[in-house]
């Protein structure tokens, strides 16, 4: 600032030059100085600022003046969708910037995976800001020397990577899994008749007409191990129920770990059960293990790879089972294992991990366009397509895409008897090719005819699975045979939806859209024979419903520029603790019945124990009591 100088000259030799993001203002107010009419003076008074530019703008230009002369070409751009101007740019948290004009240099942001980028600083050269160790475009990868981790977004020194324990839990968690799906314990029937054992025993005793020493032998023959059994009609009953309710809890628990949001998620994971139970419905030990690192190396593309593991270790899992219990069997040689329960695990675990294998299939082709390339969304280093995102993309054509029609039509196919197991599950494992094969044999060209299968246990052991939950054909109405490929189809646009819409609110807002379908689609049909499982569905779709809402109106005020006042908070808490009653409320339950169970069993053995030994005293001082006559005699 010159306040009140005389002749004041800048030549081009004298260069002012602002910070990144200020433009340069002049401020000439010189003057004449009047002093008398033979004598004035010229006063100089010059301003020279640096200014910032407005709210909302953004520049990475540096305002320059050469001499009294401001150099022309600073602009002040609007702030683009996923940063914050104040007072320069810097990216907002899961969003990344990158250049897309040179002049003058304007910026673009794009979406992070999940906390991923953290919000940028305030300056210039650091708009963009990584999570711990990572680097690279979106922070896809690791710094050097340091290697991915299973199940969370940390790096970990290579030298650490020694976790090699990781794989007994591992395996561990899929014989649990397999051990599930194969014997399908019967919880329900368990618990409801040993927690409440008792109302045999008091409705015995008030009915009982005996005398007191036969009534306390009835008592005991009501506590002894025999009443600890279940027969078998009561286990295969369960068993038939439970398919279709264990559909509806992992399509529950499925889909609701794809509506959460990463702020709904930091809320939820004061729930220790919630995650886990979540976890579990999807094949995955996210939420049981953290930071693990079994082995130096791992990238990205091979940790998304990794999240299938679960559902075909699941699979191998049954079959180690079925040949150690066939190897038991020979020992101590009894009857060979029934393969038809084999088959039916693998085929629940086949439509259960469809998720899991549609999302990490989806999920390693999802790239997203970056300046001038396209790039993986995972890790924006690699540059799309690589030779696997081929073979990927043609695994989706061949198999995943095909899988919904063939799962459809052969459940039509096997209620009708017009195909054999092995060649239902061949086509699960083929799709596309048996259902070109379906095709020609259905239009009858080139002579192929259709085939009838004979019913064997093997057959009945997939119709338990995929037929015997749903309503059959009937004369007024149409039936529902074919609902498992309806539970597909919504999984596949559920997880095609999360996959390639970027903008987490309108990708919340398709999928809240297409459970609400669901919903009235369900509604409608009624596709269960057991009409408790109808409401039990339509519970858990309206679930759904909710949950997608409250997540799009959380993403809503997440993404708006407008900061969210303090008075909005309680409703925010609300909303959590709606989530956490909606996905707590089975883990609850459950939790309930083992405690009660256990407390019934526990008290039931001190009965018994108690009984006994007041049976044996008075039966004992009874016995005496008859001799004594006989020793007066």
């Amino acid at each position: 600032m010159v306040s009140k100088g005389g002749l004041v000259e800048f030549n081009d030799f004298t260069s002012i030059v602002c910070p990144s993001g200020m433009f340069v203002s002049k401020s000439n107010l010189s003057y004449n100085d009047w002093i008398n009419s033979s004598c004035s003076l010229d006063v100089t008074v010059l301003r020279l600022q640096c200014k910032a530019c407005e709210r909302g703008t953004y520049s990475l230009q540096r305002g320059r003046m050469e001499g009294l002369r401001i150099v022309n070409g600073f602009a002040c751009l609007s702030c683009p969708h996923g940063a914050e101007c104040l007072p320069t740019i810097k990216s907002k948290a899961n969003h990344w910037g990158y250049l897309i004009d040179d002049s003058p240099p304007a910026l673009n942001f794009t979406l992070c995976p999940d906390s991923y980028c953290l919000s940028g600083t305030q300056n210039p050269d650091g708009y963009n800001s990584c999570y711990g160790k990572r680097e690279g475009w979106m922070c896809g990868r690791c710094a050097p020397g340091y290697s991915e981790t299973l199940f969370s977004i940390d790096c970990k020194r290579s030298e650490d990577c020694n976790d090699n324990w990781f794989w007994l839990v591992f395996l561990a968690l899929i014989l649990i899994m397999a051990s599930f799906l194969v014997f399908k314990p019967p919880i329900v029937t368990f618990a409801a008749k040993h927690v409440f054992w008792f109302e045999n025993c008091v409705t015995k005793k008030t009915e009982s007409v005996m005398d007191e020493t036969e009534s306390l032998a009835s008592l005991r023959v009501e506590g002894n191990e025999s009443t600890f059994l279940l027969s078998t009609e009561e286990i295969e009953n369960e068993k038939l129920q439970a398919v279709g309710y264990l559909e509806i809890i992992f399509y529950f628990y499925q889909i609701s770990n794809l509506l959460l949001t990463s702020t709904s998620i930091e809320q939820l994971l004061k729930a220790k059960v919630i995650i886990p139970v979540q976890g579990f419905f999807n094949f995955q030990e996210r939420y049981l293990v953290h930071q693990i690192c079994p082995f130096s190396g791992l990238t990205p593309e091979t940790k998304q790879a990794f999240e299938v593991a679960p559902v075909f270790g699941t699979l191998g899992a049954i079959y180690f089972i079925y040949v150690l219990h066939y190897v038991l069997c020979k020992i101590s040689r009894s009857a060979t294992p029934n393969v038809g329960r084999y088959l039916g695990a693998t085929m629940e675990t086949m439509l259960l991990g469809y998720i899991k294998i549609a999302n990490v299939s989806l999920s390693l082709i999802r790239c997203v366009p970056v300046g001038s390339k396209s790039r993986w969304f995972y890790n924006g280093t690699i540059v799309c397509y690589q030779w696997w995102q081929s073979v990927l993309i043609a695994f989706d054509v061949v198999v995943v895409i095909p899988f919904i029609f063939v799962l459809a039509w052969g459940a039509i196919k096997l209620h009708r008897g017009k195909v054999s197991a092995r060649h239902f599950l061949l086509a699960c494992v083929f799709p596309l090719p048996f259902l070109i094969l379906w095709l020609l044999q259905s239009s009858g060209v080139c002579g192929i005819q259709r085939q009838h299968a004979q019913s064997t246990e093997y057959t009945e052991a997939l119709k338990a699975v995929l037929l015997a939950p749903f309503r059959e054909p009937e004369a007024e109405k149409s039936g529902a045979l074919y609902w498992e490929s309806i539970f597909i189809v919504r999984r596949f646009i559920l997880v095609f939806l999360y996959c390639f819409i970027t903008d987490s609110t309108l990708r919340l807002l398709c999928m809240a859209v297409v459970c609400v379908l669901a919903l009235l689609h369900h509604a409608k049909m009624e596709p269960f024979r057991n009409n408790h499982a109808n409401i039990a569905e339509t519970i858990s779709l309206l679930g759904l419903v909710i949950l997608s809402n409250i997540n799009l109106y959380k993403s809503f005020y997440a993404n708006s520029k407008e900061d969210i006042s303090n008075d909005w908070m309680p409703i925010f808490q609300v909303l959590d603790w709606i989530e956490i009653i909606l996905l707590g409320f089975l883990p609850a339950v459950f939790t309930l019945v083992v405690l009660f169970t256990s407390i019934s069993l526990i008290t039931r053995l001190i009965f018994v124990v108690c009984t006994n030994a007041y049976t044996r005293i008075h039966v004992g001082q009874r016995r005496s009591h008859e001799r004594a006559p006989l020793v007066g005699d």
